[in-house]
């Protein structure tokens, strides 16, 4: 399955491979420790730099990670079934 974390912010980019910085960290946090499956988790960070228009299945959360606080955005990646 496929669980994904988003962020945004200034990296350091090694050997056009290598990326370092704190926009890495938190969505490596998110996706691997705070998603489910089929799920993306988005930083308002993410989302208040980019054009995407969040849906109302969409969830808002805070999180405390290491002792940062994440506010995030929770988006399944699949509609859920109607009935």
């Amino acid at each position: 399955y496929l669980s994904v974390g988003i962020d945004y912010g200034r990296v350091l980019l090694i050997d056009g491979v290598d990326f370092f910085g704190d926009p890495v960290n938190t969505a490596s946090k998110l996706g691997e420790d705070l998603a489910i499956k089929a799920e993306t988790l988005v930083t308002q960070r993410a989302i208040e730099h980019s054009n995407f228009a969040v849906t109302e299945l969409a969830e808002r959360m805070t999180a405390r990670i290491s002792e940062i606080e994440i506010r995030y955005v929770r988006i399944p990646m699949t509609e859920p079934s109607r009935t």
